[in-house]
């Protein structure tokens, strides 16, 4: 996957976007498919696979404001590199942040010392 800034100099500008579930006809019986559960997988994509069955008609996303939304990012002068879709994904995306500094945190004295001696003295200076 390409980031921005690599492909800045192109004049090419890029957006991730990370969308909550929808209120489309995707998860219908018309539509989804699912494969047949696995046991082995209860407790992660098994829960992922019952919530998005409950959440069949009831999705928190408006369709047509997150379509306003991308509009708006795709005008945009400097668009953001990620783009949340709805306040359950800002949600998730925080949360995920915040579980991530805290383990880089935890390892940032093991990730230190990787480095040559050298390297990391001048980096200090």
């Amino acid at each position: 996957m390409a980031r921005p800034g690599e492909v800045a100099p192109l004049g090419i500008k890029v957006t991730i976007l990370e969308p909550e579930p929808f209120r489309t006809r995707f998860l219908g019986s018309g539509s989804a498919k699912w494969a047949r559960p696995m046991k082995e997988y209860d407790a992660s994509v098994g829960r992922v696979r019952q919530t998005l069955k409950q959440l069949d008609g009831k999705q928190p996303g408006d369709p047509a404001r997150a379509a306003q939304a991308i509009i708006q990012v795709v005008a945009a002068e400097n668009p953001p590199q990620r783009l949340a879709l709805g306040s359950m994904t800002l949600d998730h995306v925080r949360a995920t942040f915040e579980a991530e500094e805290k383990e880089l945190e935890i390892w940032a004295h093991l990730s230190a010392t990787t480095d040559f001696p050298t390297v990391r003295q001048q980096a200090m200076q």
